[in-house]
């Protein structure tokens, strides 16, 4: 998600709001994280809010209704999953701000994040498969007496509203 927002502004200055999901679970944290370090020597970026939705698309609408009052400037709203995501849209669509902002999540699913990229809302998500086939399947073969790798890597997909129809661009990430 972070190096999404490096190639969509280049070099451009962008605020952005980070909408985190729960921050005590270790999913929301790593997707903080991830996000964190991508932005990390870009001073052209400006996290001029964070906060943990906890999941939750209220949370967000309510968090984003909140640095709409004292922000006259939102580039990016990153939600650390899509319903934050859709919250802060909601709430920027209420304050007629929607237009200027591009909004993203995490999940991917068809019947939200896709969904949102399809209806313009989104500008895209991310479906990120938690691996567990890909560890079941290596569990399988060690217990079988067949060699496995240590480290594997997973295929993140990106949805665009350009790629949805072809099912996403897959980007491999650890």
């Amino acid at each position: 998600a972070g190096q999404y927002l490096i190639d969509y502004f280049g070099d451009d200055e962008a605020n952005i709001v980070e909408l985190d999901g729960l921050m005590t679970s270790s999913c929301g944290y790593d997707r903080y994280l991830g996000f964190s370090r991508a932005l990390e020597g870009h001073d052209n970026f400006s996290v001029i809010h964070q906060a943990d939705c906890k999941w939750l698309e209220d949370a967000g609408r309510s968090e984003m209704e909140s640095v709409l009052s004292v922000h006259d400037r939102v580039d990016a709203v990153f939600g650390g999953n899509d319903p934050t995501a859709h919250g802060a849209y909601m709430a920027a669509a209420a304050a007629d701000r929607a237009e200027d902002i591009i909004f993203f999540g995490i999940d991917g699913l068809p019947s939200e994040g896709q969904a949102y990229v399809r209806d313009g809302v989104f500008q895209m998500t991310i479906y990120d498969a938690t691996g567990g086939d890909i560890a079941l399947d290596n569990a399988m073969k060690f217990l079988a007496g067949e060699t496995v790798d240590k480290v594997w890597l997973k295929d993140a997909i990106i949805f665009e509203k350009e790629t949805l129809a072809s099912g996403g661009t897959a980007v491999s990430m650890p």
